[in-house]
């Protein structure tokens, strides 16, 4: 892993998006780019722009550049590859395209406070960049206290093609020398259409792992089982892979699980993208 994208929004969780984005950058050695996306300030030209509300734009910049400054000399002030960046624009459009621009391996962005009904309906900044990024994408709940990524629970669907994710993943487990664990949740709120058995088979052989290691488990829904069986085993890092999904299919009759978890859930996500063949 040579990039990795933080973008941070300077709340209270950026320090914690940052710590998350240090401990992957240690183990694998990657340049960490920190970007700042501001809304650009539109005018009401109904009312006079006085100089004043000018100026205060412009010291909020030099604010956001001066704390961009400071994280950065920190990270290098600890042995850490680092630069930074401040652009202007829709948040999720800017950080897509700047992770394309730089050939990022990994995006780490935060969430912060709870989903609301809108960010339910269309998705909060995070969720958007989480679903729609071509690189994995590392989600920091702002609920989030301690951080530490060394035991790693893979929720395989066991109905898609999931290697491809499945390397990925083994590559960024051994970097950071973690156990993986691996869980398949039966629930009432998702199909069982393919046969679990030809999947397992796929997945024992990449990890050389026996079939018991993959933990099939029953639950009312498949976020409940998930992380129930997260606690229980005390994992601190959560995996899972996301898949294209039609219009309809998003919004009414499957929404999709990744997009529950990331807006719902308060530990560390790392989310996948299954691509079709």
């Amino acid at each position: 892993m040579k990039n990795i994208l933080v973008p941070i929004d300077f709340s209270d969780n950026a320090d914690k998006v940052i710590s998350a984005a240090k401990i992957i950058c240690r183990h694998t050695g990657a340049k960490m780019t920190i970007l700042h996306v501001s809304q650009p300030y539109i005018p009401d030209i109904s009312i006079p722009l006085a100089g004043s509300t000018i100026a205060m734009y412009e010291e909020i910049d030099k604010e956001h550049d001066q704390r961009l400054l400071e994280f950065v000399h920190a990270l290098h002030q600890e042995g850490l590859e680092a630069d930074s960046r401040r652009e202007q624009g829709a948040i999720p459009g800017v950080v897509l395209e700047i992770a394309a621009e730089l050939s990022a391996e990994l995006i780490v962005v935060g969430r912060t406070g709870s989903g609301t009904f809108l960010d339910k309906l269309f998705g909060s900044n995070a969720t958007v960049i989480a679903l729609d990024s071509k690189c994995p994408v590392l989600v920091i709940p702002h609920g989030v206290e301690t951080l530490s990524f060394d035991k790693m629970l893979y929720a395989t669907q066991l109905e898609y093609e999931e290697i491809p994710v499945l390397k990925e993943m083994k590559k960024l487990a051994l970097a950071l020398r973690a156990k993986l664990n691996f869980i398949k949740i039966n629930g009432g709120d998702q199909p069982n259409i393919h046969v679990d058995q030809d999947y397992i088979d796929d997945i024992t052989k990449e990890f050389n792992l026996e079939d018991t290691e993959i933990v099939i488990k029953d639950a009312p829904t498949v976020i409940e089982g998930l992380l129930a069986y997260y606690e229980q085993i005390g994992a601190n890092l959560l995996v899972v892979a996301s898949r294209p999904r039609g219009l309809l299919e998003q919004y009414l009759t499957n929404p999709s699980m990744t997009k529950k978890l990331v807006l719902n859930t308060q530990h560390p996500i790392l989310v996948y993208h299954l691509r079709k063949q």
